[in-house]
Order: C-alpha cells, then sequence, then structure tokens
C-alpha cells in the first residue's frame, strides 16, 4: 500500500463527518474497505490519536520510521 492510501484515508476523513467519526470509534469497520497492510492498519487504528491531526502525525511517524512516535509492532509473548 502506498502512502497515496494513508493520505486518501485522511483526506477522506476530513470531508466525510460520518466516515472521520467511525475512524476515531471503530477504525476496524472504518478501514475494511481498504486492504491495508497489517503496520498501515496498526498506524491508523491502535493510535492513541483523538483527531485527524492525531492520526496524521501517526502516519507521518510512521512514513519516517519514527518507532518512538509510530505505534509499536505486536510481538508474540513469550511463554
Amino acid at each position: 500500500m502506498s502512502m497515496h492510501i494513508m493520505q486518501m484515508i485522511l483526506c477522506r476523513g476530513i470531508v466525510d463527518h460520518i466516515f472521520r467519526a467511525a475512524l476515531l470509534e471503530t477504525p476496524g469497520e472504518a478501514l475494511r474497505e481498504y486492504h491495508l497492510s497489517a503496520d498501515e492498519f496498526r498506524v491508523l487504528a491502535e493510535s492513541p490519536a483523538r483527531s485527524l491531526v492525531g492520526l496524521a502525525e501517526a502516519v507521518e511517524a510512521w512514513r519516517r520510521g519514527d518507532v518512538v512516535a509510530a505505534p509499536a509492532p505486536a510481538f508474540a509473548l513469550a511463554g
């Protein structure tokens, strides 16, 4: 998936208030149609962001490879 799709999702959130609410409240449902990779989904769905600005910041951190600002990848717990 390209940054283009991530940007398209954020832009849709700007103009579509129903999508924006779903993206912030039930991201799994809102993002279903986009077929994102696990990493892309995690950036948007697991971000603690409460606004589109926060989501845009998380996407930018992910794009830069900033592991401190981007959501942490899921790790298997050792037993």
